[in-house]
């Protein structure tokens, strides 16, 4: 995968996440999907840059979760294009 596709993968799950997590809405991605995609991004993360990886880190794809971001931890482009 390039790097190009892996950074809109997870912005992607961000968004996922924000509308799961944040604004407990329905996201257009299931349970699986998510997961894959985060599985999909753990096996890659050394292979792209995200300003937001330090925040998520290696532990919260393992899991599938970005249960712990808060709203304000979410970049302003994900909480605005999610609302």
């Amino acid at each position: 995968m390039k790097s190009n596709e892996l950074v809109e993968m997870f912005d992607r799950w961000l968004e996922a996440g924000y509308m799961y997590y944040i604004k407990d809405e329905a996201t257009n991605m299931t349970d699986y999907e998510f997961d894959k995609m985060a599985n999909d991004l753990l096996k890659n993360w050394d292979s792209f840059d995200h300003y937001m990886k330090d925040r998520v880190g290696e532990d919260s794809l393992r899991c599938g979760s970005c249960f712990h971001l808060k709203e304000d931890d979410y970049p302003a482009s994900i909480r605005f294009k999610c609302t």
